[in-house]
């Protein structure tokens, strides 16, 4: 299987780089299936606590490669449907690998970042955009759908008419619209988004590990719960870091300085 991306570590810092740069990134069945087995290494490397999700070139994802519904012309095989339903399976999983890791993703989108292209920017924890990027869901003029649980993200990022403008229709937006819409966190000029990105990261990596995931799960639990059960999670979470060596040391740093 051809490499579809590159991985590499340094410190507590891993970044995962899609590098299909003669397609724009787009992602195929292969990308998919190695971006889940991945992170799915990643996540067993206890010294990785932050994910950068970048793409080599000047785009981030132009979204799912089209070259793989070439066969389709012809009428859907059993094959075919066979490896389009998987290909969606390994999206499917990556996103539910972010979720529940206790690494923080961090994604920088830029160019387009259609499609796939931009399940795969907004299902990271925080995604930082160029103000110039190029934000769409095309998947309807093909017949098909979006995925990747955006259909449950996206409504609570910007509200249900929103998301069917977006998906609906397939228009696009900008980085700096989307970062309006609360779509993605933050929207620089282009020629700061690695900086800003690397700022991200070094700030989350500041702070103590197992409050960042511990609170990182409260708001993505949070997010679904209902008000009550929010509440009794924060204060399991709360008593448990009263409870950690991080939290001594944290403390005894701040009021040292």
């Amino acid at each position: 299987m051809p490499e579809t991306l590159v991985c590499s570590t340094e410190g507590r810092v891993a970044t995962i780089t899609l590098d299909r740069p003669d397609s724009l990134n787009a992602v195929n069945g292969e990308l998919g299936a190695e971006l889940v087995s991945t992170v799915e290494m990643l996540e067993d490397n206890e010294s990785i606590d932050v994910v950068g999700l970048r793409g080599r070139g000047d785009s981030f994802s132009s979204g799912y490669d089209l070259g793989e519904l070439r066969d389709d012309i012809d009428g859907m095989s059993y094959d075919n449907f066979v490896r389009h339903m998987d290909a969606k399976r390994s999206l499917q999983a990556l996103s539910r690998l972010v979720r529940d890791s206790s690494m923080v993703f961090v994604s920088a989108a830029k160019g387009y970042s259609l499609g796939a292209g931009f399940e795969l920017a907004v299902i990271a924890d925080i995604c930082i955009a160029a103000e110039d990027a190029a934000f769409g869901f095309p998947e309807t003029g093909v017949g098909l759908s979006i995925t990747n649980g955006v259909t449950n993200l996206l409504p609570r990022s910007i509200g249900l008419h929103r998301a069917k403008l977006l998906t609906l229709t397939g228009e696009q937006i900008s980085g700096a619209e989307a970062a309006e819409m609360g779509i993605v966190a933050d929207a620089v000029p282009p020629d700061q988004l690695e900086d800003r990105v690397d700022e991200v990261i070094d700030r989350v990596l500041e702070r103590a590990p197992t409050a960042v995931e511990e609170t990182k799960r409260l708001l993505n639990v949070g997010n679904q719960a209902s008000y009550e059960e929010s509440l009794e999670r924060e204060i399991t979470a709360g008593l448990h870091l009263l409870r950690t060596e991080e939290y001594e040391r944290a403390i005894r740093e701040f009021f040292e300085e």
